[in-house]
């Protein structure tokens, strides 16, 4: 049985001395979606699995231990996209919920099976606020809600932060104006698989930037900005060409990730890619998000992003599995749907010598699945 899983926790500037812990986090998920794989999960199954495990850590931006918003309460977004149906689910501003992505996996669940409902009514694919909590309560997904999300080390930085923060100035709509994306902690979390038919899903998870206005809704929730999955079908006449699927996670300022698109831009960028897919996803990365005539008022130091990105080539035989990321730092971890196979992980880093958001590194891994699994 063949398959494979990415994940990410995010890009940023992390920390050197906690660099195990996040590896070991990275492979702990990785395990958690291949389970899910080898006992005949679907990739929706499994991008959620591992998700949840990552949403549980407090070393992640997400679930339990996400920043806290302005007024220290934690309000969390996330979305699940499924490439066959290309069907999508999310939730935004959600309070209470230690697992978004089940919710959004759910949503995205009910609407590969249409858009109506049984009951006649459209079927929702994003739900917002205390709206999200009370349809996760109806719909019997109580064990994705929680009253206690608050970490000790969220606490801590909620408190420093708020300590650094110049006084914004008075609106009369909104209490304190939006602050600036730092890279402190831009630690959302990601997944993206690939089943044993060659079905791809992605899932991204987070709790937004820090101190960020109560109600703001960031990438992860947004159709096209925070994942992206796509069953893309043959590329030319009958079926001459090999199969292709891709699936994307990004993770950065979510401001700037919707404004951009940029899962769904990366996306179609990599998709039946004749030359070195690392050098097509660099000339994306840098048109589409560093260089944007969208973002020409952001200066580079708000030009913070990163991708994780999955090409299934043929049905579940050959992979590419790449990463890409403006920030000092970014960690990955990746593994192979097999019984004997063992997760890998990396801490990506930027050169030597760039300034976050001037440039974009990237990196990839080649597999043939036949190979890897002997």
């Amino acid at each position: 049985m063949h398959g494979f899983i990415g994940v990410h926790i995010g890009a940023g500037n992390h920390s050197e001395g906690l660099s195990r812990e996040y590896k070991r986090l990275c492979r702990s998920a990785c395990r958690v979606g291949v389970s899910t794989l080898l006992s005949g999960g679907t990739s929706v199954d499994a991008v959620m699995g591992a998700t949840v495990a990552l949403e549980a850590s407090d070393l992640t931006n997400a679930g339990y231990g996400s920043n806290l918003n302005i007024n220290g309460s934690v309000e969390v977004d996330a979305g699940v996209m499924e490439g066959e149906t290309l069907a999508f689910g999310g939730v935004g501003a959600a309070p209470g919920m230690c697992h978004p992505v089940v919710i959004a996996s759910e949503l995205c669940k009910i609407q590969s099976k249409g858009f109506v409902a049984p009951s006649g009514l459209v079927a929702p694919s994003l739900l917002v606020g205390s709206g999200a909590t009370k349809w996760a309560e109806i719909s019997g997904l109580s064990h994705a809600l929680s009253s206690s999300l608050i970490s000790e080390k969220a606490k801590r930085q909620y408190h420093r932060n708020k300590r650094k923060l110049q006084p914004f100035r008075k609106d009369e709509d909104f209490e304190m104006v939006q602050p600036p994306c730092s890279e402190d902690r831009l630690d959302t979390v990601g997944v993206v698989a690939m089943d044993a038919e060659g079905r791809v899903s992605a899932a991204c998870s987070s709790g937004g930037i820090a101190l960020k206005q109560p109600g703001r809704v960031g990438q992860a929730a947004i159709f096209g900005a925070g994942c992206w999955a796509e069953n893309c079908g043959a590329r030319g006449p009958g079926d001459g060409f090999q199969k292709e699927s891709i699936a994307v996670c990004t993770t950065g300022c979510g401001e700037y990730l919707v404004r951009t698109g940029l899962a769904q831009q990366l996306a179609q960028a990599v998709q039946f890619c004749d030359d070195i897919a690392t050098v097509r996803l660099h000339s994306a990365f840098t048109e589409k998000f560093l260089r944007s005539p969208l973002l020409r008022l952001v200066d580079e130091t708000g030009r913070l992003a990163g991708a994780i990105v999955l090409r299934g080539i043929g049905t579940a035989e050959k992979v590419e599995f790449l990463w890409a990321h403006s920030t000092k730092t970014m960690c990955i971890g990746y593994m192979v749907a097999a019984p004997e196979s063992k997760p890998k992980s990396h801490m990506s880093r930027l050169p030597v010598g760039f300034t976050p958001g001037s440039k974009v590194n990237v990196e990839g891994i080649n597999l043939n699945l036949n190979s890897e699994l002997g």
